[in-house]
């Protein structure tokens, strides 16, 4: 999967608050994670539904904290 976002474009589209790039950086969100999350809550006896319920309100989560300023992005150097 090619990535359409980079974190520092996650960010900054976020804050764009435009719904239409905000959705996609969700889509993308999803799709680069959901399988990690999911295989981590079913070792965990947990659900399929509970994966999906822990990603959404990680996601709404990454999202407001985003929009209220209380995220701050910090580029990592390898």
């Amino acid at each position: 999967m090619t990535l359409e976002f980079t974190d520092k474009e996650i960010i900054e589209g976020l804050l764009s608050r435009d719904k239409k790039i905000c959705n996609r950086i969700a889509e993308q969100l999803y799709k680069q994670n959901h399988k990690t999350i999911t295989h981590l809550v079913l070792r965990n006896s947990g659900v399929i539904e509970d994966a999906e319920d822990l990603f959404q309100e990680v996601l709404l989560s990454f999202f407001n904290q985003v929009w209220s300023d209380k995220f701050t992005y910090r580029m990592i150097l390898k």
